[in-house]
């Protein structure tokens, strides 16, 4: 899910691609720096840019506004649909051979980050599930045996049921984390 303060960021460097379109003039310098700028948040981001072999006279820059198109394009992809990189979304997988597997591709630090960005929720029910999210972390982290985990979960599962769908998905996966 992206932040308010990165959608801002992303609808900058749409306009500044927009505005490179005027001239060849700095778009190696500009194309080179936003892939470094993404490169560190999205994986294989410079992957999905086309990059056209150049030509250019004798002390003339390359021209690469038509791969600043296709960066501006895949900026406006991310803004549309919230997802920042490949493998964003929290995957489980599950396995069977015997016993059950289960992996957990998500930190508490993601769904708090999840959690302030929920609209739907008001201050307080933020607030609110922000601390159910560190009880619930205290509880996984504990040396407690499973059972005792579970146990001590039961009031967390009963207040989870009576909130939002979204808060449900959100939380659910960090119980896995328990296992068993």
């Amino acid at each position: 899910m992206l932040t308010k303060e990165l959608k801002e960021i992303i609808k900058e460097d749409i306009k500044l691609c927009e505005k490179q379109q005027e001239t060849k003039i700095g778009s190696e310098k500009l194309l080179e720096a936003l892939i470094a700028k993404y490169s560190t948040i999205y994986d294989g981001f410079k992957d999905e840019i086309p990059i056209n072999g150049k030509c250019a006279a004798v002390g003339s820059e390359f021209d690469y506004r038509q791969e600043l198109n296709s960066l501006k394009t895949k900026l406006e992809m991310i803004l549309a649909t919230g997802i920042l990189k490949k493998n964003s979304v929290p995957s489980i997988s599950i396995s069977n051979s015997n016993t059950n597997q289960i992996t957990v591709n998500i930190t508490f630090l993601d769904v708090r980050e999840q959690i302030r960005n929920m609209e739907s929720l008001s201050e307080i029910d933020t607030e609110n599930t922000l601390k159910k999210i560190d009880e619930i972390e205290k509880i996984v982290k504990s040396t407690d045996s499973k059972k005792t985990k579970w146990q001590k979960l039961k009031p967390i599962l009963a207040w989870i049921a009576d909130k939002s769908v979204d808060v449900g998905i959100a939380l659910l996966p960090l119980l896995l984390k328990i296992g068993g």
